[in-house]
């Protein structure tokens, strides 16, 4: 195509072979073409069997993109069983709902909030953090195991809370 018709030229304008290649590598942005210039330097270079070459590059990409589809397809179960779970979930509670409500005459409601991530509070002093209780009171919570926990909308309002709170430490993970 177009571009090895610009690599010709470049070459036939007095460009070596390699720097050509390299220059195709950049122009299409293809993510084994750089794999593909290497090994023909390489062979320009030491010599050997080029057709032996090419076949275990070919091979490399071979395994490479199957690599990259049977991640895909991992991923994809991953979001699948996320769906199915957040289903299931809305299901179990409508489930126990209903028990409750023919069995004990109690009504249960569910009622969603907005929370895209959450984070266990500590800080060191005390004066800070009642401070921080007191601020951000809407967006605190206790854990089971009566930890404090900031349950952010948005990361915009986590990042906003880390950077206003610096005495404050945001953990993603808590010890046991």
């Amino acid at each position: 195509g177009a571009e090895f018709a610009i690599l010709q030229d470049e070459i036939a304008y007095g460009l070596d072979l390699e720097t050509a290649m390299r220059n195709l590598a950049n122009r299409v942005g293809q993510q084994d073409l750089p794999l593909f210039v290497t090994s023909i330097s390489i062979q320009s270079q030491t010599g050997g069997n080029l057709t032996e070459v090419l076949d275990n590059l070919g091979g490399t990409i071979r395994a490479r993109i199957k690599l990259h589809r049977k991640v895909r397809a991992l991923s994809s179960e991953g979001r699948v069983s996320a769906i199915i779970l957040g289903a299931v979930g809305v299901l179990q509670f409508d489930v126990a709902a209903q028990r409750l409500k023919e069995e004990y005459k109690v009504e249960a409601i569910v009622e969603n909030i907005s929370v895209t991530t959450a984070r266990w509070v500590h800080c060191d002093d005390a004066k800070i953090l009642e401070r921080f209780r007191a601020k951000a009171h809407d967006n605190l919570a206790l854990d089971g195991n009566d930890r404090l926990v900031y349950l952010a909308p948005t990361r915009v309002n986590l990042e906003l809370a880390i950077e206003r709170w610096p005495e404050v430490e945001f953990s993603a993970t808590r010890e046991l």
